[in-house]
């Protein structure tokens, strides 16, 4: 890691979203969850799932477990379960949906409201020409482009 730069470019929160008119009144140790089928080694963050979920948060009911962002977004959009997601993948899911067909946020308490923090890595020799400059206003509008979720 000594010859890598780490660049912050941005925050965003995540949020557990699940498709409209689906699990009302459930409280979330209820709702069935898609999650990431592999989880993660020890970090310094605490997090051991690859979806950001803290346990301290609230126990998951995991019912589906898949390798891939976009199975799990199609098992949420067909309203079999919720996701944790960041709040700027929602907002561009929800870009190309009906408004009865949106994902919705199901609230969890503000204190348990998780804000990450998004980064951007390059060689320190690699100069930070035009691409990298491009590649990284992209990042910072999606991210930013979400606090209107």
């Amino acid at each position: 890691m000594e010859n890598i730069d780490i660049i912050e470019i941005g925050k965003y929160h995540l949020g557990c979203y699940h498709l409209k008119g689906t699990f009302k009144g459930q409280h979330i140790s209820e709702i069935p969850f898609v999650v990431p089928a592999h989880g993660l080694s020890t970090n310094l963050l605490g997090i051991k799932e690859r979806d950001g979920w803290l346990e301290s948060i609230y126990p998951r009911n995991k019912k589906y477990s898949v390798n891939l962002l976009s199975t799990a977004i199609e098992l949420t959009l067909q309203g079999l379960c919720a996701i944790y997601i960041p709040d700027f993948v929602a907002k561009i899911v929800n870009a190309t949906r009906g408004a009865k067909h949106m994902l919705i946020e199901h609230p969890l308490p503000k204190d348990k409201k998780i804000l990450q923090r998004a980064f951007i890595l390059k060689h320190k020799d690699q100069v930070e020409d035009a691409r990298f400059k491009k590649l990284t206003k992209i990042i910072k509008d999606t991210i930013s482009a979400s606090h209107s979720v």
